[in-house]
């Protein structure tokens, strides 16, 4: 533990870096997106459909990268992102969304008495896009590949999980969001460590993400669940049973960050060594 603390100065600087580079990027992209390229915003100032998605994208890729030479500096290289079939288990799919939507349920007597910041998406076929494919990849390889990763390199799996999965939750903006990203931050780390691809905690936020725009749709945005939820089934019973599935879920997924996620660094740490030391080696004999 003491070790952990006094890591703080480390990963503490990492965070700072990761938000610098986070949110100037994205000052920057808009500045020079919108003023340079059409189609951005409509004639009344709103952001168009078109124009979401090209500040969205054109501010990630950039990130990505810099988070990437940012590790790889630091710390003389950065991890690698695995993407093995592994991550295409339905079954773990289904339990991921079973328990995002159960925390959400569990979440709305805190989430209902946080003030929310109204972010009106534009609706169309690129938002639609951008929210339910483009987010989710960008994402999770930005904040389960790299920032993890990043943490990693000082501090424990589950504390890693935890830093990252703040992070996620705070760029997503209003006190209401954070804690509910927060908590889809730490399922989508338990996907990712648990199957040990990438591919694992992108589909579960897919499906995230395309349930949250199809609520917008139907204009279930300005809904808490209760009222959703209420207007088909006995909320109370509901809520129980989310509640204690939530619980259950939360427990199992810090556990299992906590005990796989120390043996998966362990092994990729090795790899990374093992190919150090190979490429060293070969050089030396040239």
């Amino acid at each position: 533990m003491r070790r952990k603390i006094s890591n703080i100065r480390y990963w503490g600087i990492d965070i700072l870096a990761f938000a610098a580079i986070f949110f100037v990027v994205q000052l920057l992209v808009s500045m020079v997106v919108a003023g340079n390229v059409a189609g951005i915003f409509d004639d009344s100032g709103a952001i168009t459909d078109y124009g979401f998605c090209m500040l969205y994208t054109s501010a990630m890729l950039p990130i990505l990268l810099l988070v990437t030479r940012y590790e790889s500096w630091r710390y003389r290289y950065s991890m690698p992102i695995k993407s093995s079939v592994r991550g295409l288990d339905p079954t773990m799919v289904l339990w991921g969304v079973v328990l995002l939507i159960a925390t959400n349920i569990a979440l709305t007597p805190v989430t209902a008495i946080l003030p929310t910041v109204s972010r009106d998406l534009p609706l169309g076929g690129w938002t639609l896009f951008t929210v339910c494919v483009v987010a989710p990849i960008m994402e999770e390889i930005i904040f389960r590949g790299r920032l993890y990763s990043l943490m990693r390199h000082s501090t424990s799996a589950l504390m890693s999980a935890m830093l990252s999965a703040l992070l996620f939750g705070a760029v997503h903006g209003s006190p209401q969001v954070i804690v509910e990203g927060f908590v889809a931050g730490l399922i989508f780390s338990y996907a990712y460590i648990l199957k040990g691809s990438i591919i694992a905690p992108i589909i579960l936020h897919m499906c995230n993400n395309a349930l949250a725009y199809s609520l917008i749709i139907l204009s279930y945005q300005d809904k808490s669940a209760a009222e959703i939820i209420g207007e088909q089934v006995d909320w109370p019973i509901v809520y129980t049973v989310s509640l204690v599935v939530a619980l259950l879920g939360m427990a199992h997924v810090l556990r299992t960050i906590r005990r796989k996620g120390r043996v998966a660094y362990k092994v990729k740490s090795e790899e990374v060594n093992s190919d150090a030391a190979a490429t060293i080696e070969d050089s030396t004999i040239e």
